[in-house]
């Protein structure tokens, strides 16, 4: 075969298949080779060079691509945790026969932030109802005006004022006078003292007419009765 291709001026590369076909060995001649595939059989491809023939180098198969990396599955969530079940309410304990204090007297207590007041008598220089008391400090009057959302007009001393805080409920204004002896002629119509309520109320004896507990007294003034009402949140 090699013979052949040299003897051949055309012939540029010779293959061999160095197996028999009915006696005889396959020998091929081509002036080119520029395209290479693999074959089951071992055929052997040489090159003419200059002065002699010399084996082409034998094809290297092109490695197989490496497959890409199945992806990971994504990982589902984790459940969220059953919720605990709330705790039952523990029972409220039997009352003895001593009858505890009510909660809603306890409850009034704490909620009183400032003191709670009611207007006295217009027209009287000593006009507070039972139960109530005059107010003779200026920053508590100063106080509860603005807790009773009303005006605050300022302190002075006016003879013919009220003594004290004092009130005018038709244009929401309180001021505090200081003068020692007010004749109370302004305004008797609509002003007054202001007077602020004492400690919050109690219940009498139940079913008696008379059962305020010592120390105290009943309410008669409506005013009176509505604002402790307001301060036990009844």
């Amino acid at each position: 075969c090699k013979n052949k291709c040299t003897l051949d001026p055309q012939c540029q590369y010779f293959g061999i298949w160095p197996h028999s076909h009915d006696g005889n060995y396959w020998c091929k001649l081509t002036a080119t080779c520029e395209t290479w595939a693999a074959d089951s059989f071992q055929v052997s491809t040489y090159r003419r060079e200059s002065s002699s023939i010399t084996p082409a180098p034998t094809l290297v198969p092109t490695p197989a691509p490496t497959p890409a990396p199945t992806p990971a599955p994504a990982p589902e969530p984790t459940p969220a945790p059953t919720p605990a079940p709330s705790p039952a309410p523990t029972p409220a304990p039997t009352p003895t026969s001593t009858p505890a204090p009510a909660p809603d007297f306890l409850e009034a207590r704490q909620r009183l932030w400032f003191p709670v007041a009611v207007p006295g008598t217009f027209g009287s220089t000593d006009g507070c109802p039972n139960e109530t008391v005059s107010v003779t400090d200026e920053s508590m009057c100063e106080s509860i005006a603005e807790n009773m959302g009303f005006t605050w007009k300022g302190a002075g001393s006016w003879v013919k004022d009220y003594p004290g805080c004092m009130i005018r409920p038709s244009t929401s204004e309180v001021w505090f006078n200081t003068h020692p002896t007010p004749t109370g002629e302004w305004s008797p119509t609509t002003a007054g003292q202001l007077c602020r309520m004492m400690p919050p109320a109690v219940v009498g004896e139940f079913g008696n007419t008379d059962g305020c507990p010592p120390g105290t007294s009943v309410i008669e003034t409506e005013a009176v009765c509505r604002a402790q009402a307001s301060t036990l949140g009844f």
